[in-house]
């Protein structure tokens, strides 16, 4: 039995906002959602979940677990340490000329391609 909840008065929505409709499937909004919504909001998936919500699959099950701002500040500054971490110089970049077109290809210290840029150079530049 599907519980049928009225909707609210429009108000501003975000990414990640996650709303109930009347048929009471859940939707997450996404970059290109509406800025206004009318639908009852369950609450919003924090940023650095997004990427994960997004490379599901269609109709793929979502669990959600309540937490609050300072639980997700910290997930978040500590995988901002994480990225900051990155040694820029670990990693290089060849150029190769191949049927008169360059390509640019940028290699880890362990060996793995990536990125292959055709026609641009990819500059990586350490401060």
């Amino acid at each position: 039995m599907v519980h049928r909840i009225g909707n609210e008065i429009s108000s501003g929505v975000s990414l990640g906002t996650v709303q109930l409709p009347p048929n009471g499937e859940p939707i997450i909004l996404l970059n290109d959602s509406q800025t206004t919504g009318g639908y009852t909001k369950l609450g919003r998936i924090p940023d650095f979940e997004i990427s994960r919500i997004v490379q599901s699959k269609t109709f793929s099950k979502i669990k959600f677990k309540k937490t609050d701002i300072y639980q997700s500040s910290e997930v978040m500054k500590s995988m901002d340490s994480e990225f900051n971490s990155i040694k820029f110089s670990d990693y290089f970049l060849s150029i190769h000329k191949i049927k008169d077109s360059f390509v640019s290809v940028q290699i880890s210290e362990n060996g793995s391609i990536i990125a292959i840029s055709n026609e641009q150079l990819i500059n990586i530049n350490k401060e």
